[in-house]
């Protein structure tokens, strides 16, 4: 299950020691809300290797999006090891994010 992230909950979850993906979105968003199940179906392809979370930029603080370099949403993050590895910046497709989590593992 992707787990829905706040303010005070985002960087706990980065800083556990499994890697995780995380959206950064805005509910108003048309492409967001596109990309959300596709989202949600590659978690569950790949919840064993990656927590994955989302951030609602929306109900979200201005620091938060500055903080992690959000400027265009979707906004997909990976994080190992409670740091920033890379920006997913593939299709928006479960083969695609499937295939970006095997290279940066």
């Amino acid at each position: 299950m992707v787990q829905e992230l706040d303010d005070a909950s985002l960087n706990p979850f980065i800083k556990r020691g499994q890697p995780a993906l995380i959206l950064f979105y805005s509910e108003m968003c048309r492409y967001c809300q596109m990309f959300m199940p596709i989202f949600k179906e590659a978690e569950m392809e790949n919840n064993q290797l990656v927590r994955f979370g989302a951030y609602n930029c929306t109900n979200g603080s201005d620091n938060v999006m500055e903080e992690f370099k959000v400027q265009y949403f979707p906004s997909v993050k990976f994080f190992k090891q409670g740091q920033f590895i890379k920006d997913y910046t593939g299709k928006r497709s479960v083969e695609s994010i499937t295939s970006f989590i095997a290279r940066n593992l």
